[in-house]
C-alpha cells in the first residue's frame, strides 16, 4: 500500500496521543493532508477505559473512539488501519511497513505508545493467559471473566489494582500476586500501599505479596499459578498486569535518538527535523521536575496536541504539570506533579479516603489521594510552577484538614 497524498503529514499510532493528534491536525491544519497508521483495525480509541469497571458490560462501547468514521472522512484524514511500520529509513521520508510497503511524509508524528511486558515462565502461552492492552484483548478477557472465578492479577500496579476491582464488583473470586511488599508500593510508598490493600481486601481482593510467578501449570489452559515459594494458586484465568516496554527498536538507525524511550526537545520534535513524537514512549526534560517519561493518558494527549501544533508550524513548549488518574471503586485515585526518589511522605488516612504529600529536600514534589478532588484541586494549583517548600504547601492545605 503505497499512501498517495501530497506532502502529507502522518501520525502513527491509533491510541491517545495519535488519536488526539490526528484530530487537531484535522480541525486546525487547513490544507494539511493527515494519514493516520495503526497497526490495529479500529479508528483511534482511548485505552484507559478498557481497564476500567464502565466498559465491562460492552468492551467496545462507541464512547471509547475519539470520533465516528463520519468525522474522518469529512476531514480527509486517511485511516490505513491494520497497517505495521517496521522501519523510518535514515535518508528519506519514508516509513516502511511489515509488508515491505513505503510511506512517505513531510512531516511525522510517532505515537506508537508501548506494548506489554510479557511474564517469561514455563506455561505463559497456555489459554486462559491474558494481557490488556488493546480492545482485541480486552474482549478475549470480558469473555473469559464471564465464565468464572479464580482470577489471578500478577502485577499490583495501577492496572492490576483496576482490574482487581472490576473482578470484586463482579463478584469474583480474584487474587492479586506482587513482587513488591505493598501495591502500588512503587509509586506511592509502603504507607500508602498498605492502605490501598486495605481498602481492596475489605472488598473481598486478596493479595500475595512479596512473591513471584515461576510457573503457569496445565495441560492445554491454565490451571494454576505457581509461586517462587512453592504456593499453588488455583486461577481459571490469568492476567499479568507488569509494566509495559516503548515501542521503539524499529526506530534503531533511523536518526532519531532513543533512550529509554524516543528523545524529544520542549517543542516534542525528535533529533531528526520534522519528526515529531507523543504519549507513553516519550521522554523530555520537563522545565521543573528534569527528565520524564509518563505512561498516562493526560500526558499522552496534552503532548499530542502540542506537537500537532508544533507540526503545523507553531512554537509551544511542553511544559504540562504531571497528573495521573486511576479510577477504582467508584471514586479517583489521583497524583499531581513528579518525584521518583521522595526522601519523606506525610500520609493521612480514613477508611475511605487518604492523602500524601511526598518531598524531596524539603520541598512538596508532588501530591496523592483518593476519593479528595478537593486536596488534588489545589495540589495543581500550587504545585504549578514546579515543586514547593513544605510550610507554603502546609499553609495553603491547612483548611482542607491536610
Amino acid at each position: 500500500m503505497m499512501v498517495e497524498t501530497e506532502d502529507p503529514v502522518v501520525v502513527l499510532g491509533g491510541g491517545m496521543a495519535g488519536g488526539r493528534a490526528a484530530e487537531f491536525l484535522a480541525m486546525r491544519g487547513r490544507g494539511t493532508r493527515v494519514v493516520l497508521v495503526s497497526d490495529e483495525d479500529h479508528r483511534p480509541y482511548q485505552r484507559p477505559p478498557l481497564s476500567k469497571e464502565s466498559t465491562w458490560d460492552d468492551p467496545v462501547r462507541e464512547e471509547l473512539f475519539f470520533r465516528d468514521e463520519e468525522f474522518y472522512a469529512s476531514k480527509g484524514v486517511q485511516l490505513a488501519l491494520g497497517t505495521r511500520v517496521e522501519g523510518l529509513l535514515p535518508d528519506s521520508d519514508v516509513l516502511i511497513t511489515n509488508q515491505g510497503e513505503k510511506i512517505a511524509f513531510s512531516r511525522l508524528l510517532i505515537a506508537t505508545g508501548c506494548r506489554v511486558r510479557r511474564l517469561q515462565v514455563p506455561g505463559s502461552d497456555l489459554r486462559g493467559v491474558h494481557y490488556l492492552r488493546s480492545i482485541p484483548d480486552a474482549k478475549g478477557l470480558w469473555d473469559a471473566v464471564h465464565g468464572g472465578g479464580p482470577v489471578v492479577v500478577v502485577g499490583a500496579g495501577y492496572v492490576g489494582c483496576e482490574l482487581a476491582a472490576v473482578m470484586a464488583g463482579l463478584q469474583v473470586d480474584v487474587t492479586v500476586v506482587e513482587a513488591g511488599s505493598e501495591p502500588l508500593g512503587i509509586s506511592l510508598g509502603a504507607e500508602v500501599g498498605a492502605w490501598v490493600r486495605s481498602f481492596h481486601e475489605r472488598r473481598g481482593v486478596k493479595f500475595v505479596t512479596g512473591r513471584t510467578v515461576v510457573h503457569m501449570d496445565g495441560e492445554d489452559r491454565v490451571g494454576s499459578v505457581r509461586l517462587d515459594d512453592g504456593t499453588r494458586l488455583p486461577a481459571s484465568t490469568v492476567v499479568v498486569g507488569i509494566g509495559v516496554v516503548p515501542d521503539v527498536e524499529w526506530l534503531s538507525g533511523s536518526g532519531v535518538e532513543i533512550g529509554d524511550g524516543i528523545l524529544v526537545n520542549e517543542r516534542c520534535e525528535t533529533s531528526r527535523p520534522g519528526v515529531f513524537a507523543a504519549g507513553d514512549a516519550v521522554r523530555w526534560t520537563h522545565p521543573q521536575y528534569g527528565s520524564i517519561r509518563l505512561e498516562h493518558e493526560t500526558n499522552a494527549q496534552a503532548q499530542a496536541v502540542v506537537a500537532a501544533r508544533n507540526i503545523l508550524g507553531g512554537s509551544t513548549e511542553y511544559n504540562h504539570l504531571p497528573y495521573v488518574w486511576s479510577d477504582q471503586y467508584g471514586d479517583t485515585l489521583e497524583y499531581v506533579g513528579y518525584t521518583r526518589g521522595w526522601n519523606e511522605a506525610v500520609v493521612q488516612t480514613d477508611e475511605t479516603s487518604f492523602t500524601a504529600a511526598y518531598l524531596t529536600g524539603g520541598a512538596v514534589a508532588a501530591v496523592a489521594a483518593y476519593a479528595r478532588p478537593d486536596v488534588i484541586a489545589l495540589a495543581k494549583q500550587v504545585l504549578s510552577d514546579g515543586p514547593v517548600a513544605r510550610e507554603l504547601w502546609r499553609a495553603a492545605a491547612k483548611d482542607l484538614g491536610v
